[in-house]
């Protein structure tokens, strides 16, 4: 009667839950190299009816310790792969180059995975950045990286503006100094800053916020591909193949800033004074851990381990700097075809998450012990078609099980 999750079939369309006994994710500590996006068809998902609980059968663990996980993950890897499977590449190509892009069937694909040949074009679509009918397309992106020029010049460039936001121009400049992966680049660096002190006067209701910076840098690789090729090397820097040209960067800026945009247009609770819908989300998470896994739930109460002291961050940053970036950019495929992506199905996968480590979690015995490892998890091996794969079947089986996030009064803190 224990829950199973297969790597092969359809999920969407909940034609394919079964009853079998569980198998195990295999979460291997070895090394492997960076493969291509999956195909185009969802595990399968059976869900336990017994109660709604999920058994606490072995799950796969790792012992593999790591430094610190204070900078994002962003271990060797390449977005140009052309190891796609060629019948999913152009399963993508008919749809976008279609003469009206099927957005149902887009989302559909894209949840397990999106070619990275096509990735950049199929973001931009699933943003609302690029419009579905192909023909309007070119001119749609000229007029919207105008627009984006425009507010470079009334809000950048404006000494008046910047004096008046002084401090947090600061405050962008020094987090992006921070930015292992801007080292020696200091085109990406002031483009960065752009994006983030535009979008943060725009929005000034919560203005910038620590963590944002790493959001932008998902949409900035992908992007940047589609005119250069990109490899994150060793020293966790982009080493690019070619250097782009100056409008070819200033596309991929305009690019960024609107489809970041649009991400955080569903999150900016996160972001206003005291980020309620961070706190709200952590509930949601402690709930939903409550309800799948009381072992581990308990075992947190028991050694005085809140969930807004590891999951902050968590919701935060959007799991960036507890997964190596191409793990990042495959979980974005499948945010980005969620309606709620980023702000709901996140939250299932951030619970499953902690699901698979569990065993880890339970053998630590004391607070510090458990924090060290719930802010340092061995997942610098992790790959997209491997254990990036199990962990969004494992979050989509989380949901089947509650497909309404539990709904329990949260008590916003001041936080310091």
């Amino acid at each position: 009667k224990n829950s199973v999750i297969e790597n092969n079939g359809n999920i969407k369309d909940g034609s394919t839950i079964t009853i079998k006994p569980r198998s195990q994710p295999s979460f291997s500590t070895q090394s492997s190299t960076l493969s291509s996006s999956s195909g185009l068809h969802s595990p399968k998902v059976s869900i336990d009816n017994d109660k709604g609980k999920i058994s606490q059968s072995k799950r796969g663990t790792t012992t593999k310790k790591t430094g610190p996980g204070l900078g994002i993950r962003l271990e060797s890897c390449c977005l140009n792969d052309p190891s796609t499977p060629y019948a999913t590449l152009l399963k993508f190509k008919d749809l976008i180059e279609a003469n009206i892009t099927d957005l149902k069937t887009l989302s559909t694909c894209s949840w397990n995975g999106i070619p990275n040949e096509v990735r950049h074009t199929v973001w931009k679509i699933l943003c609302n950045y690029s419009p579905p009918n192909s023909d309007r397309r070119q001119k749609s992106l000229d007029g919207k990286r105008r627009q984006y020029a425009s507010l470079v010049e009334q809000h950048f460039n404006s000494p008046i503006t910047v004096q008046n936001n002084i401090d947090m121009k600061n405050q962008i400049e020094k987090d992006l100094k921070r930015m292992i992966t801007l080292h020696r680049r200091q085109d990406f660096q002031l483009a960065f800053e752009r994006i983030l002190f535009i979008w943060s006067i725009i929005h000034s209701a919560s203005g910038y916020v620590q963590g944002i910076n790493d959001l932008v840098l998902p949409f900035f690789v992908v992007f940047l591909s589609e005119y250069v090729h990109v490899d994150l090397n060793t020293s966790k820097e982009i080493v690019l193949g070619a250097e782009p040209t100056a409008d070819q960067l200033a596309w991929v800026e305009a690019d960024c800033f609107w489809c970041f945009e649009h991400m955080l247009s569903s999150l900016h609770n996160r972001y206003t004074r005291n980020q309620p819908g961070i706190q709200e989300a952590v509930q949601h998470l402690s709930n939903l851990v409550a309800g799948i896994d009381s072992v581990l739930h308990n075992h947190f109460k028991l050694h005085k381990v809140e969930y807004l002291q590891f999951a902050f961050r968590w919701i935060n940053n959007l799991l960036i700097r507890e997964l190596p970036l191409r793990c990042v950019i495959r979980l974005w495929d499948t945010y980005l075809s969620e309606y709620y992506g980023f702000q709901t199905f996140h939250i299932y996968v951030c619970a499953g998450l902690l699901y698979c480590f569990h065993e880890d979690l339970i053998n630590k015995k004391d607070f510090h012990d458990l924090m060290t490892s719930l802010q340092n998890l061995p997942t610098h091996h992790w790959t997209p078609d491997k254990q990036m794969k199990e962990l969004l079947a494992e979050a989509y089986r989380i949901q089947s099980l509650y497909p309404k996030l539990p709904q329990v009064p949260c008590k916003t803190k001041a936080l310091n």
